[in-house]
């Protein structure tokens, strides 16, 4: 297990922690590039600096970013797996890259939610055609009522959390609502929803677009966690030319 050590309270022992702190997540990105799509949230995390490393074994990988509260296990060793997830307490939320140890993750953590997804990316760096005239408007606070009176598809927590941290977007084909998507706080691409009356007309496929070309000029990763059971989402993405991880990951909450 990669760990890092305090030499010393002077200016070249914290040098020196800094550097084995560098060393450890550069070694951590790595590992995640070893396998990128399924690792592809914990990469973004290392990369945009809000992901501390736990632990790095040969075999497996643990995170925390407390920018969303959240722990992340990556593995080729199961076994390697089994440990760190051992290894700490009081956990709000884990992500898994595989769906093999859910029971364990409930037993020794007492989780009461869980769902299982599959890891998708977007890696090319060409922005994506947007195949319907819509725009997307980034939504207030005070759009809640609205927010409510037309979502269907999250809990009202969830959509009033999302347009606190302004991640929340409305999609108006001129002066007409006909849908939403944004950001979770892990800045998976997601909420994505249309209203009934607008389905069938490409607005999904155009809304997905245009927040993944924004988030391209930033230089920012793509990604996005879809449920097993969602064919469609799944389909949908194939054709817009995201990468999908081979097997499904897990997550799990309090």
């Amino acid at each position: 297990m990669a760990c890092v050590g305090v030499s010393g309270d002077n200016a070249k022992g914290t040098l020196n922690i800094v550097k084995d702190l560098d060393t450890l997540t550069q070694d951590a990105m790595a590992y995640c590039r070893q396998s990128l799509v399924p690792r592809i949230l914990p990469l973004a995390a290392l990369e945009r600096g809000t992901a501390q490393v736990l632990a790095l074994e040969a075999g497996a990988l643990l995170l925390y970013d407390p920018s969303f509260e959240g722990h992340m296990l990556c593995w080729d060793d199961e076994a390697a797996a089994r440990r760190l997830l051992g290894s700490f307490e009081g956990a709000q939320l884990l992500m898994m890259e595989h769906a093999t140890l859910e029971q364990e993750a409930r037993a020794m953590h007492g989780f009461a939610g869980g769902m299982v997804c599959y890891s998708c990316a977007y890696l090319s760096a060409e922005a994506l055609p947007v195949s319907v005239p819509v725009a997307l408007r980034l939504l207030s606070p005070e759009a809640l009522p609205l927010v409510l009176a037309h979502h269907r598809g999250l809990h009202q927590d969830t959509l009033a959390h999302a347009l606190r941290e302004g991640r929340l977007y409305g999609g108006w084909a001129g002066e007409e609502l006909v849908g939403f998507i944004g950001l979770h706080d892990e800045e998976s691409v997601g909420m994505l929803y249309v209203l009934e009356a607008y389905r069938r007309r490409g607005y999904a496929r155009a809304m997905e677009a245009l927040l993944v070309n924004r988030r391209l000029a930033r230089g920012e990763r793509v990604f996005a966690q879809i449920q097993v059971d969602n064919a469609a989402s799944l389909s949908m993405h194939r054709r817009m030319g995201y990468a999908i991880a081979d097997t499904p990951g897990s997550w799990h909450w309090r």
